[in-house]
């Protein structure tokens, strides 16, 4: 179990994001802005199962391990290095019908992204990674993050 409120909204998030069919192409839903942000605003956290440094990642498959992130993501983080925490958010819980406390899990990927992953010290979650706006957003649009993706994955 991730928390004990699975489907009660963080306040805040809720206030400044929305979970909607995304535009992006092949993609199911996305993260939409609920009014003009502007650049340097946190507007979504990323909770879900934390996977200890000194576990090793298995031989999950791309599915399996799509969601897992970084805890201590920033522009800094070696992601080639596995000695440090990670969250995941696993397959059942993907879905906003069985988890949605946080939704930046649900922000899809983009190599032009106008958010970034940063850290975040939540008063129930405690440090999760977090989403913040790298410039202005309007109401409506939607927000991508970009993934670490080489060009060549894509």
């Amino acid at each position: 179990k991730i928390c004990s409120q699975m489907l009660h909204r963080d306040p805040y998030e809720e206030q400044m994001v929305e979970v909607k069919k995304s535009d992006a192409e092949d993609a199911g839903e996305g993260v939409f802005a609920r009014k003009d942000i502007a650049a340097g605003t946190v507007v979504a956290f990323y909770n879900g199962i934390r996977i200890p440094a000194e576990e090793e990642d298995t031989d999950d498959s791309w599915d399996d391990c799509s969601y897992r992130i970084f805890v201590a993501i920033d522009d800094g983080t070696d992601i080639d290095n596995d000695d440090t925490e990670r969250m995941d958010m696993p397959a059942m819980f993907r879905s906003t019908e069985n988890y949605c406390a946080t939704v930046a899990h649900k922000i899809n990927h983009s190599f032009n992204p106008n958010c970034n992953f940063s850290k975040y010290i939540h008063p129930m979650f405690g440090p999760i990674p977090c989403v913040i706006t790298s410039k202005h957003v309007i109401a409506g649009e939607e927000l991508f993050t970009y993934y670490k993706y080489l060009l060549s994955d894509s």
